[in-house]
């Protein structure tokens, strides 16, 4: 997968998902919230979203578009290809489709 990451984040981000299983756009939020010390309120306003978004992203209960994951990628000054990429993964886990999304900048 192309991730917009350096080759030590992406290499850290498959350690990971070997420990605790896959990288989901709730699980990157809980991670990042976590690493800037913010409560869900303080998240939810950065993104723009309510805290009871945040808590049903977090806990696995809802699903982004690929227009908000790039909206949330822009806000946290993270790669939009990589946050876009997660989302996806997500819609196609939740189908049960064993699928695995490729994103990469165009041009």
């Amino acid at each position: 997968m192309t991730t917009g990451l350096n080759k030590k984040s992406e290499k850290i981000l498959k350690d990971l998902e070997q420990e605790v299983g896959p990288t989901t756009i709730g699980r990157l939020l809980r991670h990042y919230r976590d690493s800037l010390e913010l409560t869900q309120p303080e998240m939810g306003k950065k993104l723009g979203i309510t805290k009871q978004h945040i808590c049903d992203l977090e806990k696995g209960r809802r699903l982004i578009s690929v227009e908000m994951a790039a909206k949330i990628a822009k806000r946290l000054k993270e790669p939009v290809d990589y946050w876009v990429s997660i989302a996806l993964q997500d819609q196609i886990r939740k189908a049960k489709l064993k699928l695995r999304v490729r994103v990469e900048k165009a041009g």
